[in-house]
């Protein structure tokens, strides 16, 4: 299945906070709605930008920190840089 952006990732059982990552892995198909994704992805990417570098290394590493998302990079084209956290580690 292929699905296109935005592509909303619902982190709470209570589908209130959402994130839209530039790349996500979902694992697990039953976590799929129309919607988008109805819980944690294992993988999420995110292309760093000037105008969302602290969004990407602060604010949304502590959602996917919390929320269980397995693994996490940041990638900093800029800055030739893929900060990877495994979170299972």
């Amino acid at each position: 299945m292929n699905l296109f952006s935005p592509f909303a990732v619902f982190l709470n059982e209570d589908d209130t906070n959402y994130v839209e990552p530039d790349i996500s892995v979902i694992c697990n198909p039953d976590k799929l709605t129309d919607r988008g994704c109805s819980g944690t992805p294992d993988w999420i990417i995110e292309i760093v930008s000037s105008g969302s570098r602290r969004m990407d290394y602060f604010t949304k590493l502590f959602k996917y920190l919390i929320s269980g998302v397995r693994e996490y990079w940041i990638v900093a084209p800029d800055w030739k840089r893929i900060t990877v956290y495994d979170f299972e580690s």
